[in-house]
């Protein structure tokens, strides 16, 4: 699978009892697999949180390894530009990646802007082979808009994640005997030439994020927050096969999820 598909790990603990908030938002998607990475860009991410013990059971009841929380940051009240642009490349797999981010906000307490992260790479190797089919491209973006009135603040934000990941081919084996060949052979089964493509098998993710929320911050300590969100997690995975049903997924599932939540707090 190569390193396209990473997840967080609290205590031995991993996979649906760990969660994950975005942006006060819980992350819904279809990661319940070893081979499923969480729809998470870690670019885009401005402060990160790890909340572990009874804190945890604010924001879920089942996540007993713990919380990741990750935020952006509040909306300014002055007139600033701001932004940053990275561009870099990795030597194994002749990667490439470009990160480039941008916000804009007045003094009227508008704010608005938006983020792109665009990243692809070949095969990987090892010292002595290459890792067939280890390529992968992943394309994130994030664009937001709000209005701080010091007191009250509200907010919409959209973000979209993709990730094509191609799944080593000398680790799919259909039978025992392709098992017990692979455990024997000192190098992989299948090596082929450097390559940029993406081929079977191999896993299609794409995730959409909507979130409107509105805060106020009343006299004598009285706040309240109230956050709505709509996601969608569609995940498709293409087996190896032959002729008519070589382009159509093994696997092809949809998740669709909303969210509304309200938080209040007084003393």
């Amino acid at each position: 699978m190569g390193n396209s598909i990473v997840k967080p790990l609290l205590h031995g603990v991993t996979g649906s009892r760990v969660g994950i908030i975005k942006n006060g938002i819980r992350l819904q998607d279809n990661e319940w697999g070893a081979d499923h990475a969480p729809s998470l860009d870690l670019s885009s991410i401005e402060t990160i949180q790890l909340i572990k013990g009874a804190g945890a059971l604010k924001y879920a009841g089942d996540a007993v390894g713990g919380i990741i929380k990750t935020n952006f940051s509040r909306s300014l009240l002055m007139d600033s530009l701001y932004g940053f642009g990275s561009i870099g490349y990795t030597d194994n797999g002749r990667g490439n990646y470009v990160i480039s981010k941008i916000s804009k906000s007045f003094s009227s307490g508008v704010n608005f802007g938006g983020s792109i992260s665009l990243k692809s790479s070949g095969d990987y190797g090892s010292p002595n082979y290459l890792l067939s089919n280890s390529a992968g491209k992943k394309i994130a973006s994030t664009l937001f808009f709000s209005k701080n009135r010091i007191t009250k603040e509200w907010g919409l934000r959209y973000s979209l994640f993709r990730q094509d990941i191609g799944i080593l081919k000398s680790a799919h084996v259909g039978s025992l005997g392709d098992l017990a060949r692979s455990v024997k052979s000192d190098t992989p089964l299948t090596i082929y030439p450097y390559s940029r493509e993406i081929d079977n098998p191999k896993q299609e993710n794409e995730h959409h994020t909507l979130s409107l929320y509105y805060k106020s911050r009343g006299l004598r300590n009285l706040k309240w927050d109230l956050n709505y969100s709509y996601q969608s997690n569609s995940r498709k995975e293409y087996d190896l096969r032959r002729g008519e049903y070589r382009n159509i997924e093994s696997l092809n599932i949809l998740l669709q999820t909303h969210d509304l939540l309200f938080d209040t707090f007084f003393s």
